[in-house]
């Protein structure tokens, strides 16, 4: 069969109209695919980097507290610590780290078994006071003057109150300044009778000496220099 060229023509467009119908609904569902996906991608791209993201903000946050509690915090201070709970064995049985018979600082003081070395605290007060000649005002004010930078010094709250923990620096500390002149000048030099039973070389001296090292009952160094000073004031 012979054609003309036209009819060739309208033949020829013919079928690139037939493919054209075929290949147009692939293609429409390719882009369409395409769409879908990049919207997806845009979205998982936006969500963690977005500013205003609850996530984000909530990590901000965080790191905000964590550094006005880093700012506010005395760990730099803290110089005496409590023993671990996990060296603790939970028998009761304490004497590996707690005082046995004085208390020394806020963490063992008032407890019943000890009270009856505060009246020992108290004669070596008196023997103090009346050696220097000073009010005992003199000493409650100056310990008032570091009673914050003391309470800093120990590990957790303390429960005393704030004329209690002073009174607790002059009585302890004085003991503590009494025990370590005595040891040196001799108990005899200030003032203690030769059977005294707790300033003399014997008796329970032993005893107190173990509890002074306890890691739980010591005193700020810089307390015990403040009262050193008062002691010797009248001397210089």
């Amino acid at each position: 069969m012979v054609f003309s060229t036209l009819e060739r023509i309208d033949v020829l467009t013919s079928n690139l109209m037939s493919l054209r119908f075929c290949f147009h609904p692939i293609r429409a569902r390719k882009e369409s695919l395409q769409v879908v996906i990049s919207e997806d991608a845009a979205k998982f791209q936006e969500e963690p980097n977005s500013p205003t993201s609850e996530w984000v903000v909530t990590i901000r946050e965080k790191l905000d507290e964590a550094g006005q509690d880093d700012v506010a915090s005395s760990w730099s201070k803290l110089s005496i610590y409590k023993i671990p709970h996990y060296l603790r064995d939970g028998s009761g049985d304490d004497k590996s780290f707690a005082p046995q018979i004085v208390s020394i600082g806020p963490y063992h003081h008032g407890k019943k078994r000890l009270r009856p070395m505060d009246c020992h605290k108290w004669r070596s007060l008196n023997h103090v006071l009346k050696r220097t000649k000073h009010d005992i005002e003199l000493y409650l004010n100056s310990m008032k003057e570091i009673e914050e930078r003391a309470r800093s010094c120990y590990e957790g709250p303390i429960s005393l109150s704030s004329n209690e923990f002073v009174e607790m620096l002059v009585l302890d500390g004085c003991f503590v300044l009494e025990l370590f002149r005595g040891a040196t000048e001799g108990f005899k030099q200030l003032g203690y009778s030769r059977n005294d039973p707790v300033f003399a070389m014997r008796g329970s001296m032993h005893s107190i000496q173990r509890d002074m090292i306890m890691l739980e009952n010591q005193l700020p160094l810089f307390v015990l220099d403040r009262l050193w000073e008062l002691n010797w004031e009248n001397q210089k």
